[in-house]
């Protein structure tokens, strides 16, 4: 199963690039689940620390729900989301701290799934780098294994977006999770 986070607070660009992905992997037979953050409502992390035994203490809300249900479960995460100030934006970076719970999990697990990125800003490729480096740093501190055959950093001097290139993203993800 391949789960692309939708890492946005809205449904602009980064929804149509998540959109175009999951659909051509669900044209090829892929089971895709979105995790849509623009949508969600859940807690901040509140970094007591509990979450070292596996288990998040918000361990009820719709985000430990998505982690024991799809992360955990995922043979490839990606990751679209826009670049704020070189990083990611507040929703996706609240995902990432609440995500701390599954690090003993992942430590103990035998496989681990791939990590790609499609992150993108308007700022210049130096910020747009920045916020890609700091979400597959995050990736190999879970011990996902980061494929640059799936990394994408685009800088957005219009709205016009390369359907062809993401297109092209989406085919080599579902060859490599083949």
């Amino acid at each position: 199963m391949i789960a692309i986070i939708h890492g946005s607070h809205r449904h602009g660009i980064h929804w149509r690039v998540t959109s175009i992905l999951a659909g051509y992997l669900q044209e090829q037979g892929n089971e895709v689940k979105i995790i849509d953050l623009a949508e969600m409502d859940f807690e901040f992390c509140c970094g007591v620390q509990v979450c070292q035994d596996g288990e998040c203490v918000f361990k009820d809300d719709i985000l430990s729900k998505i982690f024991r249900e799809v992360i955990l479960q995922a043979d490839c995460i990606y990751i679209v989301t826009p670049t704020y100030f070189n990083m990611p934006p507040a929703k996706l970076k609240n995902f990432i701290d609440r995500s701390n719970a599954l690090l003993p999990i992942f430590e103990e697990k035998s496989t681990h799934p791939l990590f790609g990125t499609w992150v993108s800003g308007e700022a210049d490729m130096e910020s747009i780098g920045n916020n890609s480096r700091l979400l597959y740093e995050y990736a190999e501190i879970m011990g996902w294994k980061p494929c640059d055959e799936i990394k994408e950093e685009v800088l957005l001097e219009n709205t016009e977006l390369d359907k062809n290139r993401i297109l092209e993203i989406a085919k080599t993800l579902h060859d490599i999770v083949r």
